[in-house]
């Protein structure tokens, strides 16, 4: 599935508006073939263009724009994408934490430890601690 904002014309085709609200599109032609559709994935503002992707209909790719297109015009996924190339492409940024260099103790994976402490006897991966002094514990 391919998405394309407004930003220029399309590469290719001819449409028409889709309506102002959430959910109306247009299809995306080139001569005669549909080769897209132009959707509204939120009320009055610019559409996006999408298209096929592998071994997905375009009824199919349409769906899925529309699913993760809840609060935001673009879907998720492209947002994403987007904020990770360009905090890649900033400069003095890393790839692995924008902003910060892993100091000399990090490990490698999806581990938050930090260096020099060790995770409690009832630590697992997922589960988070609460702090003294908050959350929901009874007491007087």
């Amino acid at each position: 599935m391919a998405v394309q904002e407004e930003l220029r014309p399309p590469l290719v085709g001819e449409w028409d508006a889709p309506a102002a609200q959430r959910g109306a599109w247009s299809p995306l032609r080139d001569g005669g073939e549909v080769v897209g559709r132009v959707v509204r994935t939120r009320d009055g503002v610019k559409p996006v263009f999408v298209s096929v992707g592998h071994r997905m209909s375009l009824e199919n790719a349409t769906a899925r724009v529309f699913a993760r297109t809840p609060r935001c015009r673009l879907p998720e996924t492209t947002r994403t994408a987007d904020r990770l190339c360009r905090d890649a492409l900033a400069p003095g940024r890393t790839r692995a934490r924008a902003g910060r260099e892993p100091g000399p103790d990090a490990s490698p994976g999806r581990t938050r430890a930090r260096a020099g402490r060790e995770p409690g006897p009832d630590a697992s991966p997922g589960r988070t601690r609460a702090r003294a002094g908050r959350g929901g514990g009874g007491g007087s």
